[in-house]
């Protein structure tokens, strides 16, 4: 499990890409924010829905098992992207599905929102840069 101070930092970045790709001010209240997210017509679910990790590093997961993202896409038809949040959650979702389970549906891995160093690090306009990727199915 991530440490609650990693996830904090990870949300509130996380959170500042979206604000800067809408060109919004940031919100602090948790609420608002769902909204704003719902209101752009993104959903957010995560690619390992149960694991073990020790500390907050991707390297210590173990005993992953995805979410069931074909459920997801067939109960919402509306999806026309997944977009992996990182290295790890691109990685989990290629080994568990084959793009054949989602005509249609484009799967792309953008830089990771993590405070976590790691070896292809963007810096913060850099991930914005990237992540402008979901404008276009929006």
């Amino acid at each position: 499990m991530k440490s609650k101070s990693t996830m904090v930092i990870q949300e509130i970045i996380f959170g500042k890409i979206l604000f800067k790709l809408f060109q919004q001010s940031p919100i602090d209240n948790y609420e608002e924010k769902l909204c704003f997210v719902k209101g752009k017509g993104i959903a957010l679910w995560d690619t390992i829905g149960k694991c073990y990790r020790e500390g907050s590093l991707d390297a210590n997961i173990v005993e992953e098992e995805p979410n069931n993202i074909i459920e997801l896409t067939e109960n919402f038809p509306s999806i026309k992207l997944i977009a992996c949040n990182g290295g790890k959650a691109y990685e989990t979702f290629k080994r568990n599905f084959s793009q054949g389970q989602f005509a249609g549906i484009d799967v792309i891995k953008l830089p990771s929102t993590s405070p976590i160093p790691g070896r292809y690090t963007k810096t913060f306009d850099g991930k914005v840069e990237e992540w402008k990727k979901i404008l276009d199915y929006l």
